[in-house]
């Protein structure tokens, strides 16, 4: 296997929100955040707990983020999850924990009709689809390579023009496979952490690992959408915009415990420059107003 070069994030990531797609609506929006053992749903219901002890809340690229030890899985009532024969895309946000990674990280609908799932299945990261009977899929025996530690970007996309399944790994197309599926009609949740199938539950314990800023849109995002919000994700453009637009602006950096270790006016790539790889907290203020962003430092 020709052995893909990734960025892992490798730039200092700023931490923000998921981009809002103007042509596009997000049918689920989970930043993973916590509301007690509910995840916190942008644009609808929570994501409710379905089996298990809950996941457990860790520092995410964005905020809080939620690991998955094998036991656990939620469930998100959502509209919209019938998609016929439309476009839809997932994204989000993963990494290993303790060198593992693996399972279904999501599921709409169940193996009993149509569906649409993610699963990390040594070596392969897939995504599938199955409409009116018919199964489409693309991959990459690639799984070892994202079991690192490090924060990666999936985006898989239903495009029915042209007709194909795409799959983004950091930014970059790693696979793209004619979708032969006919129309994907579902009406159970949007599944994280599983394959609720229960003959799939036998043989595949629900996902371990890390998962952060998921979405499910209503369409196709194109190559380009992709890379601008892979670049959104890796870059410290964000920041600066924000220093640029504030007038007299000061940057402090601060770990993720309160120490300062950085001061300054201007871009922020300066102060960050010789920090040690870690979680930092940015603040840019200038007496009146003020913004807060999270960054990783790789």
């Amino acid at each position: 296997m020709k052995k893909i070069l990734l960025s892992a994030l490798a730039a200092t990531a700023v931490l923000t929100a998921s981009a809002d797609y103007a042509d596009f609506d997000k049918l689920v929006s989970l930043p993973m955040d916590f509301n007690g053992k509910d995840l916190v749903n942008r644009v609808g219901n929570p994501g409710v707990l379905a089996t298990g002890e809950g996941a457990t809340a860790i520092d995410g690229f964005s905020g809080g983020a939620a690991q998955f030890d094998g036991t656990t899985w939620y469930e998100v009532e959502a509209d919209g999850l019938s998609f016929g024969e439309n476009d839809f895309t997932l994204e989000f946000l993963f990494k290993s924990v303790d060198g593992t990674l693996n399972g279904y990280a999501f599921m709409i609908g169940d193996n009993g009709g149509d569906w649409a799932g993610f699963e990390f299945k040594s070596p392969n990261l897939l995504f599938a689809c199955k409409g009116g009977g018919t199964k489409s899929q693309a991959g990459l025996a690639c799984l070892d390579e994202v079991v690192d530690g490090e924060w990666h970007h999936i985006v898989a996309v239903r495009d029915h023009v042209t007709p194909s399944l795409d799959l983004y790994l950091d930014g970059t197309l790693i696979d793209s496979k004619t979708d032969k599926t006919k129309p994907i009609e579902v009406v159970t949740p949007f599944y994280v952490g599983c394959n609720p199938t229960p003959s799939i539950l036998e043989t595949t314990p629900p996902f371990t690992g890390c998962l952060d800023e998921v979405n499910l849109i209503n369409g196709a995002l194109s190559m380009f959408d992709v890379e601008e919000r892979y670049e959104d994700l890796t870059t410290t453009g964000g920041i600066n915009n924000i220093v640029a637009g504030m007038e007299n602006a000061v940057v402090t950096v601060y770990t993720t415990t309160g120490v300062e270790v950085a001061r300054g006016a201007g871009n922020v790539d300066a102060l960050v420059n010789g920090l040690d790889k870690d979680l930092y907290v940015v603040v840019v203020s200038n007496g009146s107003a003020r913004e807060v962003k999270k960054f990783i430092k790789k």
